[in-house]
């Protein structure tokens, strides 16, 4: 592995190239499609592959969240961190969390989705245009405490969000759950839907570098 040309520049690199693709081949035979699920592929593999492999023991996630001082931080994270042990140390830190919750949490998303949604009015509603296309997006919250799967859950937060492409006329809706261990009282819906917003944008500009 040592022999496969590396075009990455030498500042940043934390682990070899052949270890990386081997685990990114390792993800593919095991059913991964897509970079988004090799990486949870990758960051939920058990430590003692991730050795063999010469990779940390630990995701880098974990080890970044523990270097950093969180106290009144709100943390937003797409699913791959949406974990048990990184909303704990959150919490263990004095900070907040907003994770999405998708697939990678089945049990949790399951009994999100059976929450009394129709009987809980829309909270908040933004309209968003730009690179062809129109997005309508509206959140509605639920407390949740005492009872989600998930450790300090005090709200579920559901998203819907409907795009429209301005060239083709196509539109299509999508349903997104979260979870936030802010409780109604320490962040009004339309503080909640600007981190939201915030966090989605960040994704949004991560795909467009790459």
């Amino acid at each position: 592995m040592g022999r496969i040309p590396d075009p990455r520049r030498v500042r940043g690199r934390r682990y070899r190239l052949g270890v990386l693709l081997t685990l990114c081949l390792v993800a593919v035979l095991s059913g991964a499609t897509s970079l988004a699920r090799i990486t949870r592929f990758a960051a939920g593999s058990s430590p003692d592959p991730r050795g063999r492999l010469g990779l940390a023991a630990c995701t880098p996630a974990v080890t970044t969240l523990g270097r950093l001082d969180l106290r009144g931080v709100v943390v937003t994270a797409d699913t791959m961190h949406t974990q048990r042990d990184h909303a704990e140390q959150i919490i263990a830190k004095d900070g907040h969390y907003i994770l999405i919750v998708k697939g990678n949490q089945k049990n949790l998303r399951t009994q999100m989705k059976k929450l009394p949604w129709r009987d809980i009015p829309w909270r908040d509603r933004t309209i968003d245009t730009g690179h062809g296309r129109r997005e309508i997006r509206r959140l509605k919250f639920c407390t949740v405490r005492p009872g989600l799967l998930f450790p300090h859950a005090l709200q579920a937060i559901e998203v819907k969000r409907r795009r429209t492409n301005r060239r083709t006329g196509r539109t299509s809706t999508k349903t997104i759950y979260a979870v936030t261990s802010l409780s109604p009282g320490q962040a009004t819906p339309a503080q909640l839907a600007v981190l939201i917003r915030g966090h989605w944008s960040i994704e949004a500009l991560h795909h467009l570098r790459t």
